[in-house]
């Protein structure tokens, strides 16, 4: 989205920002524009979905840092979910009510090429989305005392 692109730009320029940053942005309905939602100066969860689709962003960072190679602009794998189950499991009941909503357009994403948000299946015992899970299904995501 070239007009989101230049915004970005503008706004790391504005800051004198050099590096790595995950800017995001969403549409406002009032008016169609896109808004600055937040700028993270690091890598962040959905970083996987860019290495799975053929951009190692952790990867260009560090070859760029150390070894001085600017990364260029380069085609990706589309057509990718990333899927947070966590999330799956707090919404659901909440999508599922939407008038015009299917169970089928809920779990089409899983059905599709996709990447987990934090169940791996190289987890060490399931544990790092385990807890996630566990951690999201408490009410209010309060941890147990």
């Amino acid at each position: 989205m070239p007009e989101v692109a230049e915004q970005g730009r503008r706004l790391l320029g504005a800051a004198r920002f050099s590096g790595y940053s995950c800017t995001e942005f969403k549409r406002d309905p009032r008016d169609g524009q896109y808004k600055v939602m937040e700028v993270n100066a690091r890598h962040n969860l959905s970083s996987l979905l860019a290495t799975r689709c053929g951009l190692n962003f952790p990867w260009m960072q560090y070859r760029h840092l150390v070894n001085g190679i600017v990364p260029v602009q380069r085609d990706y794998q589309q057509g990718m979910y990333w899927v947070d189950v966590t999330r799956d499991l707090q919404n659901a009941t909440h999508y599922l009510r939407r008038p015009g909503y299917s169970l089928g357009e809920f779990i089409e994403p899983y059905r599709r090429p996709h990447v987990f948000a934090v169940l791996d299946r190289d987890d060490v015992r399931l544990r790092p989305s385990a807890a996630s899970t566990r951690s999201a299904l408490r009410p209010h995501g309060y941890a147990r005392s």
